[in-house]
Protein backbone atom coordinates (compact mmCIF):
# COMPACT_ATOMS: atom_id res chain seq x y z
CA UNK A 1 0.00 0.00 0.00
CA UNK A 2 3.27 2.57 0.06
CA UNK A 3 6.89 3.05 -0.18
CA UNK A 4 9.38 4.01 1.62
CA UNK A 5 12.61 6.11 0.50
CA UNK A 6 15.30 3.68 -0.10
CA UNK A 7 12.72 1.19 -0.89
CA UNK A 8 12.83 -0.99 -4.44
CA UNK A 9 9.94 -1.11 -6.38
CA UNK A 10 8.63 -2.34 -9.89
CA UNK A 11 6.46 -1.03 -12.74
CA UNK A 12 4.10 -3.15 -14.75
CA UNK A 13 3.19 -2.59 -18.38
CA UNK A 14 4.10 -2.44 -22.06
CA UNK A 15 6.34 -0.55 -23.96
CA UNK A 16 7.30 -0.37 -27.89
CA UNK A 17 10.17 2.03 -26.78
CA UNK A 18 12.23 -0.54 -25.58
CA UNK A 19 13.99 -3.24 -27.03
CA UNK A 20 15.97 -5.61 -24.93
CA UNK A 21 16.44 -6.23 -21.43
CA UNK A 22 18.84 -4.13 -20.12
CA UNK A 23 20.42 -4.70 -16.55
CA UNK A 24 22.37 -2.82 -13.85
CA UNK A 25 25.76 -3.52 -13.11
CA UNK A 26 27.69 -3.64 -9.58
CA UNK A 27 28.28 -0.69 -8.10
CA UNK A 28 26.18 2.21 -8.11
CA UNK A 29 22.98 2.05 -9.98
CA UNK A 30 22.18 4.31 -13.03
CA UNK A 31 19.37 6.50 -13.42
CA UNK A 32 19.06 5.60 -17.34
CA UNK A 33 18.89 2.18 -18.81
CA UNK A 34 18.21 0.89 -22.38
CA UNK A 35 16.82 4.79 -23.40
CA UNK A 36 14.43 4.75 -19.98
CA UNK A 37 14.28 7.01 -17.08
CA UNK A 38 11.61 7.17 -13.94
CA UNK A 39 11.22 10.61 -12.61
CA UNK A 40 9.42 10.55 -9.19
CA UNK A 41 9.20 14.00 -7.99
CA UNK A 42 10.86 15.33 -10.82
CA UNK A 43 14.39 13.33 -9.53
CA UNK A 44 15.69 10.81 -11.57
CA UNK A 45 15.31 7.29 -9.51
CA UNK A 46 18.04 4.65 -10.13
CA UNK A 47 17.21 1.62 -11.99
CA UNK A 48 18.50 -2.31 -11.66
CA UNK A 49 16.51 -3.61 -14.51
CA UNK A 50 14.28 -2.54 -17.53
CA UNK A 51 12.25 -4.64 -20.42
CA UNK A 52 9.66 -3.97 -22.32
CA UNK A 53 6.94 -4.74 -19.92
CA UNK A 54 8.77 -4.22 -16.45
CA UNK A 55 11.19 -1.71 -14.74
CA UNK A 56 12.61 -2.40 -11.55
CA UNK A 57 14.03 0.60 -9.21
CA UNK A 58 14.64 2.53 -6.19
CA UNK A 59 12.70 5.56 -4.58
CA UNK A 60 15.18 7.87 -4.13
CA UNK A 61 15.85 8.41 0.02
CA UNK A 62 15.16 12.25 -0.74
CA UNK A 63 11.79 11.62 -1.94
CA UNK A 64 9.38 13.26 0.83
CA UNK A 65 6.90 11.00 3.26
CA UNK A 66 3.67 12.74 2.19
CA UNK A 67 2.98 11.62 -1.67
CA UNK A 68 4.68 11.11 -4.65
CA UNK A 69 4.60 11.01 -8.68
CA UNK A 70 6.48 8.93 -10.95
CA UNK A 71 6.29 8.78 -14.49
CA UNK A 72 8.28 6.51 -17.23
CA UNK A 73 10.39 8.15 -20.13
CA UNK A 74 11.65 5.25 -22.68
CA UNK A 75 13.49 7.29 -25.47
CA UNK A 76 11.68 10.41 -25.30
CA UNK A 77 8.34 9.04 -25.03
CA UNK A 78 6.59 9.71 -21.78
CA UNK A 79 4.03 7.73 -19.91
CA UNK A 80 1.10 9.09 -17.95
CA UNK A 81 1.87 9.95 -14.14
CA UNK A 82 1.40 7.78 -11.90
CA UNK A 83 0.61 8.39 -8.10
CA UNK A 84 1.72 6.42 -4.93
CA UNK A 85 1.59 6.47 -0.85
CA UNK A 86 5.38 7.64 0.55
CA UNK A 87 5.71 6.23 4.34
CA UNK A 88 8.94 6.51 6.46
CA UNK A 89 9.08 3.04 6.50
CA UNK A 90 7.44 0.19 4.53
CA UNK A 91 8.59 -3.11 5.11
CA UNK A 92 7.60 -6.18 2.53
CA UNK A 93 9.08 -9.39 2.93
CA UNK A 94 10.30 -11.38 -0.42
CA UNK A 95 7.92 -14.21 -0.76
CA UNK A 96 8.01 -17.43 -2.87
CA UNK A 97 5.57 -19.98 -3.94
CA UNK A 98 2.69 -20.96 -1.14
CA UNK A 99 3.88 -17.73 0.62
CA UNK A 100 7.04 -19.01 1.47
CA UNK A 101 9.42 -16.18 2.63
CA UNK A 102 12.69 -15.80 0.98
CA UNK A 103 14.26 -17.18 3.85
CA UNK A 104 18.05 -18.53 4.04
CA UNK A 105 18.61 -21.63 6.54
CA UNK A 106 22.04 -21.32 8.62
CA UNK A 107 23.94 -23.61 6.39
CA UNK A 108 23.23 -21.45 3.27
CA UNK A 109 20.19 -23.01 1.85
CA UNK A 110 16.58 -21.92 0.77
CA UNK A 111 14.34 -22.84 3.72
CA UNK A 112 11.34 -24.34 2.37
CA UNK A 113 9.00 -27.24 3.74
CA UNK A 114 11.14 -29.77 2.42
CA UNK A 115 14.05 -28.13 4.28
CA UNK A 116 13.13 -26.64 7.65
CA UNK A 117 15.57 -24.25 9.95
CA UNK A 118 15.56 -26.37 12.94
CA UNK A 119 14.93 -25.43 16.26
CA UNK A 120 17.54 -23.75 17.88
CA UNK A 121 19.33 -22.01 15.33
CA UNK A 122 19.54 -19.03 12.76
CA UNK A 123 17.64 -18.52 9.43
CA UNK A 124 17.52 -15.10 7.59
CA UNK A 125 14.74 -13.03 5.53
CA UNK A 126 14.81 -10.77 2.56
CA UNK A 127 12.53 -7.63 2.83
CA UNK A 128 12.73 -4.30 1.39
CA UNK A 129 11.18 -0.88 2.67
CA UNK A 130 13.37 0.13 5.36
CA UNK A 131 13.27 3.38 5.12
CA UNK A 132 16.11 5.96 6.30
CA UNK A 133 18.97 3.99 7.95
CA UNK A 134 21.81 5.02 9.96
CA UNK A 135 24.28 5.74 8.67
CA UNK A 136 22.90 6.48 5.85
CA UNK A 137 23.58 5.12 2.06
CA UNK A 138 23.76 7.76 -0.56
CA UNK A 139 20.70 6.87 -3.42
CA UNK A 140 21.20 4.38 -6.05
CA UNK A 141 25.12 2.97 -3.82
CA UNK A 142 25.07 -0.19 -2.49
CA UNK A 143 25.67 -0.32 1.28
CA UNK A 144 28.31 -0.60 2.60
CA UNK A 145 29.72 -3.63 5.13
CA UNK A 146 31.16 -1.00 7.93
CA UNK A 147 29.76 0.21 9.83
CA UNK A 148 26.15 -1.71 9.08
CA UNK A 149 23.38 0.64 7.94
CA UNK A 150 20.28 -0.18 10.20
CA UNK A 151 16.81 2.02 10.86
CA UNK A 152 16.61 3.88 13.78
CA UNK A 153 13.78 3.02 14.91
CA UNK A 154 12.73 0.00 17.17
CA UNK A 155 12.67 -3.42 15.60
CA UNK A 156 10.48 -6.39 16.35
CA UNK A 157 9.60 -9.79 14.90
CA UNK A 158 6.72 -12.42 15.29
CA UNK A 159 7.02 -15.88 14.40
CA UNK A 160 4.31 -18.48 15.02
CA UNK A 161 2.89 -15.58 16.93
CA UNK A 162 6.04 -15.74 19.44
CA UNK A 163 7.89 -12.28 19.65
CA UNK A 164 11.24 -12.19 18.60
CA UNK A 165 14.28 -9.81 19.02
CA UNK A 166 16.19 -10.41 15.36
CA UNK A 167 19.81 -10.49 15.63
CA UNK A 168 19.77 -8.15 12.61
CA UNK A 169 17.40 -6.22 10.69
CA UNK A 170 19.41 -4.01 8.58
CA UNK A 171 20.61 -3.70 4.95
CA UNK A 172 22.78 -6.22 3.14
CA UNK A 173 26.01 -4.84 2.27
CA UNK A 174 26.79 -4.46 -1.32
CA UNK A 175 22.95 -4.83 -2.47
CA UNK A 176 21.12 -1.17 -3.30
CA UNK A 177 17.87 -1.29 -1.12
CA UNK A 178 17.71 -4.61 -0.39
CA UNK A 179 17.57 -5.90 3.57
CA UNK A 180 18.20 -8.78 5.65
CA UNK A 181 16.47 -9.66 9.05
CA UNK A 182 18.25 -12.60 10.70
CA UNK A 183 16.42 -14.40 13.98
CA UNK A 184 17.60 -17.32 16.16
CA UNK A 185 14.36 -19.92 16.52
CA UNK A 186 13.97 -21.13 19.54
CA UNK A 187 14.82 -24.21 20.76
CA UNK A 188 11.47 -25.03 22.24
CA UNK A 189 9.42 -23.48 18.59
CA UNK A 190 6.60 -25.39 17.83
CA UNK A 191 7.52 -27.49 13.93
CA UNK A 192 6.12 -26.49 11.09
CA UNK A 193 5.04 -23.41 8.64
CA UNK A 194 5.02 -20.62 10.62
CA UNK A 195 3.66 -17.38 9.87
CA UNK A 196 6.25 -14.79 10.20
CA UNK A 197 6.23 -10.39 9.90
CA UNK A 198 8.17 -7.81 10.99
CA UNK A 199 7.78 -4.61 12.46
CA UNK A 200 9.74 -1.83 11.95
CA UNK A 201 8.82 1.55 14.00
CA UNK A 202 5.11 1.15 13.85
CA UNK A 203 4.93 -0.40 10.45
CA UNK A 204 4.49 -3.95 9.77
CA UNK A 205 5.62 -6.08 7.40
CA UNK A 206 3.45 -8.44 5.12
CA UNK A 207 2.96 -11.82 6.43
CA UNK A 208 4.84 -14.74 5.07
CA UNK A 209 5.66 -18.38 6.22
CA UNK A 210 9.23 -19.98 7.55
CA UNK A 211 9.36 -23.75 7.63
CA UNK A 212 10.90 -24.70 11.25
CA UNK A 213 11.25 -28.40 12.01
CA UNK A 214 12.52 -29.97 15.40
Amino acid sequence: TALSPGSLFTILGQTNSVGGEQTAGSGNLPTTLGGVMVSINGKPAPLLYVGPNQINGQVPYETATTGAIAQVIANGISAAQVPFVVSPVAPKLFIGQGNICIAQNEDGTLNSASNPVRAGHYVGAYLIGLGAVNPSVATGAPARPVPLSMPPGPVSASLGGRSLSPTYLGLIPGYVGVGEVDLLVPSDMTGGLLSFAVTVGNATSNTCQIAVGK
